[in-house]
């Protein structure tokens, strides 16, 4: 119980509370629960002995230790890793192959069930395959067509709004745009006829003035003006919003901070997957602003960088 995982903590008080009316009327929202908060529940209220019953009553399709631990595969990993052995030219994907050892038959059978939903593969026994004629399909499907459509590699591309709402929407006009967590932002990525694109937003501005330093952050030294900035922070209890270093909120001392530099690395690491990086803030002051914030701190990773600027944003209807 200690070191379980957040989603199993919360099936099993779940389960427990089913059975005891008068704690369920209590917990009514265990969703929203901090973890550790969780933790402390399950500890207080379930014994090891119960806490085990329900877990091998819930994931009876998981594997098991003697001392309770799950066995759970990870997907996500396995997705990335198998994923490296195929490449794309142009819009054709090549043939790619990934073996895979796993003695223990319902850890391999657990994978498989959710790889189902997410992927369409074909999985075959080792005495089934014929590696010599395997190899040779891989080998083929590698080879670039004549055709020069397939002799540039497919590029990619990430494109930086303002607003998620922005990059939602932007997202929907592209087929079949899969969305996944990065951090503290949602991207959307997108094949189309040019390559794949990345969509994602910076949630405004990121960087702004200092207060501490020289006049509102701004010193005049030799004759020169110079700037000094830094990341914006987020009071997320009172939203009240501060650049300088501070361990808690200036108005409320809360200590949940929301600090624009996360998103900032986030984009950087973003800006390290592509060829080449669009930002298309609002074509106003402000968004000039963002814009030159932005590609500056991902210039390191990514010098390969172009404004864009979008009026409006419409369908076309045929």
């Amino acid at each position: 119980m200690d070191k379980a995982p957040r989603f199993v903590l919360e099936r099993v008080f779940v389960e427990y509370l089913e059975d005891h009316p008068k704690l369920k009327e209590y917990f009514k929202n265990v969703e929203i629960l901090q973890t550790e908060k969780l933790r402390q529940l399950v500890l207080k209220y379930i014994s090891a002995e119960s806490y085990n019953k329900i877990v091998q009553e819930i994931f009876s399709h998981l594997k098991i230790t003697d001392d309770g631990k799950l066995v759970i595969p990870d997907v996500p990993t396995y997705i990335q890793g198998s994923g490296r052995t195929s490449r794309m030219f142009g819009m054709r994907l090549t043939k790619g192959v990934s073996i895979l050892f796993e003695e223990d038959d319902t850890i391999f059978e657990s994978l498989k069930s959710r790889l189902m939903f997410l992927l369409d593969e074909e999985w075959m026994e080792e005495n089934e395959v014929d590696f010599e004629s395997l190899m040779e399909e891989v080998k083929e499907s590698r080879k670039i067509q004549n055709n020069d459509f397939y002799q540039i590699d497919t590029k990619s591309r990430l494109m930086i709004v303002e607003s998620p709402t922005k990059a939602d929407t932007i997202s929907k006009f592209l087929e079949k745009a899969s969305t996944r967590r990065y951090g503290k932002l949602s991207v959307y990525e997108s094949i189309t006829p040019e390559g794949i694109l990345l969509i994602t937003a910076s949630k405004g501005h990121v960087y702004d003035l200092e207060t501490k330093k020289g006049l509102h952050g701004v010193e005049y030294h030799d004759g020169k003006f110079i700037p000094y900035y830094n990341s914006i922070k987020r009071c997320m209890k009172c939203n009240t919003q501060f650049t300088d270093e501070l361990d808690s909120c200036p108005k409320c001392a809360s200590n949940t901070i929301e600090d624009k530099k996360e998103i900032l690395k986030t984009l950087r690491e973003l800006a390290l997957e592509v060829d080449e990086v669009l930002i298309a803030t609002d074509p106003d002051v402000e968004g000039e602003k963002i814009s030159w914030d932005i590609s500056q701190y991902i210039k390191p990773a990514n010098s390969n960088i172009k404004r864009i600027e979008m009026h409006e944003i419409t369908r076309l209807w045929t």
